[in-house]
């Protein structure tokens, strides 16, 4: 859990645009990450809050954050 609680600080350092466990609407530009079952999905959304792209599976958690990190500083650097 320690690796989870360093990543979610990255995530607040650099004010990524993220939803994590949909704590909140989609919005346009940001990664989303969301547990389905027994797997961790992660997605974006474009300029009108829906989904864009695919959505990747994942079976760690930490997988899942360290991927959503990486687009989510993508698009940072794109749209914001």
């Amino acid at each position: 859990m320690k690796r989870i609680d360093e990543l979610q600080n990255i995530i607040y350092v650099e004010k990524l645009p993220v939803n994590v466990y949909n704590d909140h609407d989609l919005q346009p530009f940001e990664v989303v990450l969301q547990k389905e079952e027994e797997r961790y999905q992660v997605f974006s959304t474009n300029e009108r809050a829906g989904l864009q792209g695919i959505i990747v599976n994942f079976h760690s958690e930490e997988e899942a954050f360290e991927d959503m990190i990486m687009k989510a500083r993508l698009m940072k650097k794109n749209y914001y």
